[in-house]
């Protein structure tokens, strides 16, 4: 799945991967065993499960958390943690911005596709992008979204890394 963007949009192009597909070496391995430790008999990891401490210094400045916000059969998103990161990187702090706030309408979709699927499967959701980023013309990034359910069920949260591909453990 291709989109494109103006120079305000977030992303240039945007593709499924598998976990398989991400590199050994990227600290989202250290996210996806954190997540996978606490997901076990069919039910979805909490928040309380997350403990910044075991996820470590490599990815914590990548950690974005999102609330799920419902509405009737609508969903929305609110960034409730962006690192520093990722911040650095995007060269905005969207924490406590809902996801189409100031955003890019073609992004604003490809973004939603992502956390949709995340919360509609209550399953994990890999792909590998294309970011702007003002000193490149193009950084390659890994990005790895996890359900969270206070209740082991209703996904409540969204968890998850942008990494950059070349970025190590």
């Amino acid at each position: 799945m291709e989109a494109s963007t103006d120079t305000h949009g977030a992303f240039l192009w945007v593709k499924p991967v598998g976990f398989e597909d991400i590199p050994a070496h990227s600290p989202l391995n250290r996210l996806n065993d954190c997540w996978m430790k606490y997901a076990s008999d069919g039910r979805i990891p909490s928040r309380a499960h997350i403990d910044p401490v075991e996820l470590g210094a490599r990815v914590l400045p990548w950690i974005v958390i999102l609330d799920v916000l419902r509405s009737g059969n609508d969903v929305d998103y609110r960034y409730r943690l962006i690192g520093t990161a990722n911040v650095t990187l995007l060269g905005i702090d969207r924490t406590g911005a809902r996801l189409s706030d100031n955003l890019d309408a073609a992004d604003v979709a490809i973004i939603r596709k992502s956390f949709d699927d995340v919360v509609l499967t209550g399953k994990p959701v890999f792909t590998k992008a294309g970011l702007p980023h003002k000193q490149e013309f193009l950084v390659s990034v890994y990005r790895a979204f996890y359900p969270l359910a206070g209740d082991g069920v209703t996904v409540d949260k969204v968890i998850g890394a942008a990494i950059p591909e070349d970025v190590k453990q």
